[in-house]
């Protein structure tokens, strides 16, 4: 079930959490000395607003500038704890500048900072900003971090990085101490876009699967993407292994950075990653099993299963086993029904780089276990000429029986749902139909802006970069938060200074079939403007 969003204002605002509690009564609310005050007393279901970070924030904000790669915000699973960044140090920060903190729950919100310490004079990531690190990775209950940084956070990180000015990736411990990740001295010190992309980490959080441009192994590729490594209780190894033993000459992609993706099993077993096999933009999807292990092996999951051939393929998500991986592709590579639109390719990258609309793709699922391929969005409305045309996975449930993606194209005409959008109307209302497929059964959502699609970068979008998507499935895949400029209830969700619509987040029940407006102002009044880049909410499921 939803159990509770964490809402994060901007500049020097509060974070505050909506805690839900028992249903509330006519004549009264456990909640009570929440819920009775200010705000909190207009949200429903007995919902309050709790304020997370310190109320002296010392004239910092509490959230930071958007350089960085790292992690901002992540609750806790139970809903007990949140991680957040502040653009400048709070109290008892060990590093100064943009700094990292923990707020825990008890009897009151308490607050601990999770800077890695400031031991190096100068670095060119610190500078005037003071960044001693970036958090990559999270557990599910904020004890176990994966952390970037300069700093010589360990006694056996190696000397020899120092003068380099080599970044390591490192584990945070539960204890406060540092575990060294990246323990070999790089064949190319000082490479350039030397980042760490944390791909998926074991439940115990014994294995960590890693890419960066820093070649740590020799035979280390010199491709633009950098490796994928397996660090296993100390041993180092690659991990991007393609199915003939050998190492992927461009590399292994980051896949848009999707922290989100369940791109590695809880017990560390299978990891799922992209690279190409001839060129670099032609990526295929590969599952790499029992790495390490005498059983080791590679399967390219991504490969035609009919004569259609197989151009470059996008991968939009994972169950959390890895049991069923989720990609776009070509119409008509899996047997049975397909898309009848007459486009022959998913000409992702292309139309991204001419900053068009992908055409051609249908969403695809492949099942580890059995080795079955099959085409979850074909489209039998011939009225729409380019078919499904999918645009990508907004989210899915964990065990990837419940997926909602959304498409161009209009799949289920006969649900009488005036909300559905043709092709046509999509095209000229710059909106996407949100569809939900289970069981092989397809329903219709709701819509979303074709803008939500769309990040500030001049030629990237959401399309090509799937995890940042803004929405969240429960972990049974039957309630969807997810954010959109389209006016999608009757709240008018106009700018009151600026006059364009504002992003608006909203929440689609499987059960109810409706979708309602959690974020918009419960007086009617119209949105205010945004005070910087982004939604003027954070939100998160747990």
């Amino acid at each position: 079930m939803l159990r509770r969003h964490i809402l994060a204002t901007c500049v020097v605002l509060p974070i505050l959490a909506i805690v839900p509690v028992s249903p509330a009564t006519a004549e009264s609310c456990s909640n009570e000395a929440f819920h009775s005050e200010g705000l909190s007393s207009r949200l429903p279901d007995c919902r309050a607003y709790e304020q997370v970070s310190p109320a002296n924030k010392e004239g910092t904000a509490t959230k930071a500038t958007l350089f960085e790669l790292g992690l901002l915000f992540k609750a806790a699973q139970d809903g007990n704890g949140m991680f957040y960044v502040a653009a400048n140090a709070l109290h008892s920060s060990p590093a100064g500048g943009q700094s990292f903190y923990q707020a825990t729950r008890g009897s009151e919100w308490a607050t601990t900072p999770l800077s890695p310490p400031n031991l190096l004079e100068t670095t060119p990531l610190s500078g005037s900003n003071g960044l001693t690190g970036e958090y990559r990775w999270l557990s599910e209950d904020l004890s176990c971090a994966i952390i970037q940084s300069s700093e010589p956070l360990t006694t056996d990180t190696p000397a020899a990085d120092i003068p380099t000015e080599t970044r390591n990736l490192y584990r945070r411990n539960p204890d406060g101490s540092y575990t060294l990740l990246s323990n070999q001295v790089p064949l190319n010190p000082g490479a350039d876009s030397s980042d760490y992309y944390v791909f998926g980490v074991s439940r115990d959080c014994q294995k960590v699967f890693f890419q960066t441009p820093y070649r740590l192994l020799p035979g280390a590729p010199e491709g633009q993407y950098g490796s994928l490594y397996e660090w296993d209780q100390g041993t180092l190894r690659f991990a991007g292994v393609l199915p003939d033993g050998s190492l992927p000459a461009q590399g292994v992609d980051t896949m848009g950075e999707m922290a989100p993706w369940n791109f590695v099993s809880p017990d560390g077993s299978r990891v799922v990653f992209a690279a190409g096999t001839s060129g670099v933009f032609n990526k295929q999807i590969f599952v790499r099993e029992d790495n390490g292990t005498s059983k080791a092996k590679t399967v390219e999951i991504s490969a035609s299963k009919t004569s259609i051939p197989d151009e470059a393929v996008l991968l939009q998500g994972e169950s959390k086993s890895d049991s069923r991986v989720f990609f776009t592709g070509n119409y008509g590579i899996a047997p049975g029904p397909t898309s009848t639109g007459v486009e022959k390719f998913c000409d992702t990258v292309a139309a991204t780089n001419q900053n068009q609309t992908p055409r051609g793709c249908d969403l695809y699922e492949y099942d580890v276990e059995s080795g079955a391929l099959t085409d979850l969005s074909a489209d039998g409305n011939n009225a729409d000429v380019t078919g499904a045309d999918v645009a990508g996975v907004l989210d899915l449930s964990e065990d990837g029986s419940y997926v909602y993606f959304a498409a161009m194209g209009q799949l289920t005409p006969g649900s009488g749902d005036p909300s559905e959008n043709t092709q046509e109307a999509n095209e000229s209302n710059k909106e996407l139909n949100v569809y939900l497929t289970h069981d092989g059964h397809l329903s219709f959502v709701s819509r979303i802006a074709l803008h939500d699609a769309e990040s500030n970068g001049a030629n990237a979008d959401l399309i090509t970069i799937p995890g940042y998507w803004s929405a969240r499935a429960t972990p049974d895949g039957k309630k969807l938060l997810f954010t959109s400029h389209s006016r999608l209830t009757s709240y008018d969700n106009t700018d009151s200074v600026r006059g364009t619509p504002d992003p608006e987040a909203y929440l689609f029940s499987l059960d109810t079939k409706k979708t309602v407006c959690v974020s918009c102002d419960p007086t009617g009044a119209r949105p205010v403007p945004e005070l910087i880049l982004g939604s003027p909410v954070e939100a998160q499921i747990i």
